[in-house]
C-alpha cells in the first residue's frame, strides 16, 4: 500500500533570508526612486502633462507584461498584477480623457529592454525572476506621484508568493540578482522620460548611475 508522500519543507533559514533580501530590495528601490529627478520634477511641475503620461505608461506596460507571463502560475500575484494594471490604465484614461491612448502609448527604450527580458525569462521557465520583478513593480508603482496613491497592496502575501520559489541557496541569489535588475530597470525609465522632455532651464539629468543603485542594495 503506497501513500501519498508530503511535499518537501522549505528551510525556514532560507524562507527567512529570502523575505529579507525581498524587504531591502524594495526599501531601496522605493528610496531610490523618490530620491530621483523624474519624481522631483512630477512633484514640481516641471515635468510636463506628455513626460507625465509617458512615464505612467512604461509603468502600465510592465505591470502588463507581467500579468501575462505569470497566468496561471500564481493567483496572489496575478490577482494584484491584474488590479494594479488596470488601475494604472484608469488614471491614463483620466488623463487622456480618452482610453485612445493604448494604440499609441510611448514605449521608451528602457521598456523595450523589459519587453525582451520578459521574453527571455519566459521562455527559460525561469517563474521566479518573473515573481521578482513582479513583486517589485507592484511596490513601487503606487509611489508614482501622479498614480492616485498605492491602492491596496498585500505585501505579505505577495512577498509569501515569492518566497514559495525558493528553496535552496541558488534560488535565493538568483532571487537577489533579478531584483536588483529590477531595480535598474525601474530607474532606466526615469531617465528616458527625463531624456525624452528635458529640463528647459535647468542642465540636470535625471540619471542614476549604476554604482548609486548598486551602493542602496548593499
Amino acid at each position: 500500500m503506497h501513500g501519498y508522500q508530503d511535499a518537501p519543507r522549505q528551510d525556514p533559514r532560507i524562507v527567512d533570508e529570502a523575505e529579507e533580501v525581498l524587504d531591502v530590495a524594495a526599501a531601496s528601490a522605493v528610496d531610490c526612486l523618490r530620491r530621483s529627478t523624474v519624481f522631483h520634477r512630477m512633484a514640481d511641475g516641471t515635468l510636463p502633462f506628455a513626460g507625465r503620461a509617458a512615464y505612467l505608461e512604461q509603468h502600465w506596460e510592465g505591470l502588463r507584461l507581467l500579468r501575462d507571463a505569470l497566468d496561471g502560475r500564481s493567483a496572489v500575484l496575478q490577482t494584484a498584477l491584474v488590479s494594479a494594471t488596470k488601475r494604472f490604465a484608469r488614471t491614463l484614461d483620466r488623463a487622456h480623457a480618452t482610453a485612445r491612448w493604448r494604440d499609441r502609448h510611448v514605449t521608451m527604450p528602457s521598456m523595450l529592454q523589459f519587453r525582451r527580458h520578459t521574453t527571455e525569462l519566459l521562455d527559460e521557465g525561469d517563474h521566479l525572476a518573473l515573481a521578482a520583478q513582479a513583486y517589485l513593480r507592484l511596490l513601487v508603482g503606487g509611489e508614482c506621484p501622479t498614480n492616485g496613491g498605492p491602492g491596496i497592496i498585500d505585501r505579505q502575501s505577495l512577498a509569501a508568493a515569492v518566497t514559495a520559489l525558493v528553496d535552496d541557496e541558488e534560488q535565493l541569489e538568483r532571487l537577489s540578482e533579478e531584483l536588483s535588475a529590477a531595480v535598474l530597470l525601474l530607474m532606466q525609465h526615469g531617465s528616458d522620460v527625463c531624456r525624452g522632455y528635458p529640463q528647459r532651464d535647468s542642465e540636470d539629468s535625471c540619471t542614476v548611475t549604476v554604482s548609486t543603485i548598486r551602493r542602496a542594495l548593499q
